[in-house]
């Protein structure tokens, strides 16, 4: 292609890179057929500023939320005065008949792991900080740890969900879905890396063009993005719906929690039989929100989610008192998985509205497009 006008002709989602005579062309008065003129380099480097800092901004936040729930993790299992074993120490020592302190080793040590995992994770976001010179080399390494770090954390929120579910008492066939948002989370930020740029593109030249006039490798980084968000999505609404099943059926712990932390905190001094009734209020507001998350994503949902997890995660303090702050940290990916959503739900809403506003002016098409990041075509209200 020559050195002239370069221009990105976007019809329904399709890209194409063609010359254009005309820096005032449309394709009839759809908003969403038009053709954005510039050069090369101004092309290249608006198309990619948005999707960039966008996708910043959701890894650091990812980020901050794993490390808590590895600090939760290692504080429950390591660091408090009373530090408890974790199912799989139990599933090795008294099911399986493994050596004691070869279970004891294998407990604490994975968790050892993951919480440096997690300070890895932390820690490269400062290292993708550095100057632009120094990420194309550092980029390689730096994934690499992150892409480790990130597996090894899945594997082990995993692993400790399914010996719940083999070990646990009470509702334990549920553990998967109950802590599904823990494994689920750390798999998201996962799928947000595969949806940037690989070291090699970094490197080259021409990548920032080449990226987004090629159908292909764009729609394969959408579609980790867009896989990811129904992934985190279902998980969210899984962990929120058994929820709200354990408090239709008044689950004792959840009767616990309310008049612990009432006796400390409030003085109301509701009755058991009270509590009960709110807990299946509670029950039916949970399963409705985890429906309303998978079928219609609406933000304020997401919001609704963010604000009670927090509340229920903070009730362990309030009724238990500071030394279970691990079990609030745990629980941080309750939390953290609707604000991660409430994030793309938004981030897409502003896309969308930036589309609608300049879509039929040609003069601004680059800026509309050049604020489309790749969360797009998610249904938000």
């Amino acid at each position: 292609m020559s050195s002239g006008t370069w221009d990105i002709a976007v019809r329904r989602g399709k890209m194409e890179e063609q010359e254009c005579p005309s820096c005032k062309t449309c394709f009839g008065n759809d908003p969403y057929n038009f053709i954005i003129p510039m050069n090369r380099d101004q092309g290249a480097e608006l198309l990619s500023s948005h999707e960039s800092v966008s996708r910043s901004t959701l890894l650091n936040l990812l980020r901050i939320i794993i490390l808590l729930q590895s600090i939760g993790i290692a504080g429950k299992y390591l660091f408090v005065k009373f530090e408890s074993d974790s199912n799989v120490y139990e599933l090795l020592f008294f099911d399986w008949r493994w050596p004691e302190p070869v279970a004891q080793l294998i407990d604490d040590g994975v968790a050892w792991v993951c919480l440096v995992a997690a300070c890895c994770i932390f820690t490269a976001g400062f290292a993708r900080c550095l100057p632009a010179a120094d990420m194309k080399k550092m980029l390689a390494p730096i994934r690499f740890v992150e892409i480790v770090s990130v597996w090894l954390i899945v594997a082990w929120m995993f692993i400790l969900a399914l010996t719940d579910m083999i070990r646990g008492g009470l509702f334990a066939e549920l553990s998967l879905g109950e802590h599904a948002v823990r494994f689920c989370l750390p798999l998201f930020f996962w799928m947000v890396l595969m949806s940037e740029s690989t070291p090699h593109e970094v490197s080259t030249d021409q990548i920032a063009a080449d990226r987004y006039s090629n159908v292909s490798i764009r729609g394969r980084r959408s579609g980790w993005l867009m896989w990811g968000i129904f992934i985190l999505s279902l998980a969210t609404a899984a962990t929120f719906a058994v929820h709200g099943h354990k408090a239709l059926s008044c689950y004792g712990h959840f009767v616990d929690l309310i008049l612990l932390s009432d006796a400390q905190w409030l003085g109301v001094e509701p009755t058991q039989a009270t509590v009960e009734r709110w807990l299946i209020f509670i029950g039916i507001v949970d399963l409705v929100v985890s429906g309303l998350l998978v079928f219609t994503r609406w933000r304020v949902v997401a919001a609704y989610m963010v604000l009670w997890a927090l509340v229920t995660a903070a009730s362990r303090i309030t009724a238990f008192g500071f030394a279970a702050w691990p079990e609030a940290l745990i629980r941080s990916a309750n939390w953290g998985a609707p604000l991660v959503l409430w994030w793309c739900f938004q981030n897409n809403r502003r896309t969308n509205q930036s589309r609608a506003q300049t879509g039929n002016d040609a003069g601004h098409i680059v800026a509309t497009f050049a604020s489309t990041p790749p969360l797009a075509n998610i249904s938000t209200n």
